[in-house]
């Protein structure tokens, strides 16, 4: 099991945020989170997991944020129905990660970049 990247995801229009972790465990991409409002965050939902499994991930990217969100994670997956309790749009989750864990975030990418490459190989 790999180690765990807190994220966020800004929701409803900046008033609300989904606060969590994702992981790679096995063949699949763990998600552990919880929607919270941004303005005083006592308003809080239930914990949830959802799995994705990694054959359905087509693309994993880390790009360069602003201010304290230092990167965004960006997991483009080619079902949209494993998206239903995750807010995405268009089929890929852009998880804003704040400094002190882009180093984890970095890792977490390359290895799933691995695992697509080494699909991609046997595909072949």
């Amino acid at each position: 099991m790999s180690e765990s990247v807190p994220f966020l995801i800004n929701v409803y229009g900046g008033f609300g945020v989904v606060t969590g972790l994702v992981r790679c465990q096995d063949d699949q991409l763990r998600f552990e989170l919880q929607v919270k409002d941004s303005i005083v965050g006592a308003l809080k939902g239930p914990i949830k997991t959802v799995d994705v499994p990694l054959s359905q991930v087509e693309d994993v990217e880390l790009k360069p944020g602003m201010g304290p969100v230092k990167a965004r994670l960006v997991i483009r997956v080619s079902d949209l129905k494993l998206l239903e309790e995750i807010p995405g749009e268009h089929g890929e989750l852009r998880l804003l990660i704040q400094g002190r864990h882009r180093q984890a975030a970095e890792r977490l990418a390359s290895s799933i970049q691995l695992r697509l490459s080494e699909r991609e190989l046997q595909r072949l």
